[in-house]
């Protein structure tokens, strides 16, 4: 009984979701368990704002664990191509700003007098 808990997937809250469905299939493939189990065990570790997704799906997207499956890919799981992007669009944002930041401290930055 410990053992199954120390497998069980930490409970969901929107941050590495590729991580969590992993292991939340490790888990259900050890348990050998039927689409029930799997949908009740699913449901179980989703909270805050992932339960409040999954209270929002449309019946036809919950009513089976593949429908949830990709529901959930669809809806927490970036491709890694906007992975990329994201990171590449933030960067681009702080070397504007810092541009910027020179650019005041260079007009405001008194000049020498020889």
């Amino acid at each position: 009984m410990a053992k199954d808990r120390t497998l069980l997937p930490d409970p969901f809250f929107t941050e590495n979701a590729t991580e969590f469905w992993r292991r939340l299939e490790t888990y259900l493939e050890y348990k050998r368990s039927d689409n029930g189990d799997n949908m009740h065990l699913a449901t179980a570790v989703l909270v805050l704002t992932a339960m409040n997704w999954f209270d929002n799906l449309p019946k036809e997207r919950n009513d089976t664990f593949a429908h949830l499956q990709a529901a959930f890919a669809e809806k927490f799981i970036q491709p890694a191509i906007l992975k990329w992007q994201t990171a590449t669009d933030t960067l681009q944002i702080n070397v504007k700003k810092l541009n910027s930041l020179k650019q005041c401290l260079t007009a405001t930055r008194p000049t020498s007098h020889n």
